[in-house]
């Protein structure tokens, strides 16, 4: 046994355990950060809801995944766990809050258009009626 080898070895190993220690410390940093934030100051939400009462909850479904309920008027949205993780780092990335910014004209748009196929509807049940 070449003990050279052995200790370079140990010292990467050292080297990578430290990196991921790191990065782990990261994580639970975002995650404090996220938790002390007002989502009200990124958009209102009511363009992105269907739920008026907007009161969020959890509960486990029939095939162990996670299920958040309050977010569409009667179904949950549900996934695995490793999933739920995948979107959390996706939302922290701040690539979610991005595409919404950058897209807020065509939201506005279809705001809108269902306005004003509304007014259209309202008014040909004005003229229909006898």
């Amino acid at each position: 046994m070449n003990s050279t080898s052995e200790l370079n070895e140990l010292s990467l190993l050292k080297e990578l355990l430290q990196k991921k220690e790191n990065e782990k410390n990261n994580i639970l940093k975002k995650i404090d950060k996220t938790n002390s934030i007002d989502t009200n100051n990124y958009f209102s939400g009511d363009e992105f809801s269907d739920n008026d009462d907007n009161e969020l909850y959890c509960k486990i479904g029939q095939k162990k995944t996670i299920c958040i309920y309050g977010l569409r008027n009667k179904l949950p949205i549900s996934m695995r766990p490793d999933q739920w993780e995948k979107l959390y780092e996706f939302m922290m990335s701040g690539k979610l809050h991005q595409f919404i910014k950058d897209n807020q004209k065509i939201y506005n748009k279809q705001k809108q258009t269902n306005k004003n196929k509304q007014t259209k509807t309202n008014k040909q049940k004005q003229t229909k009626k006898f």
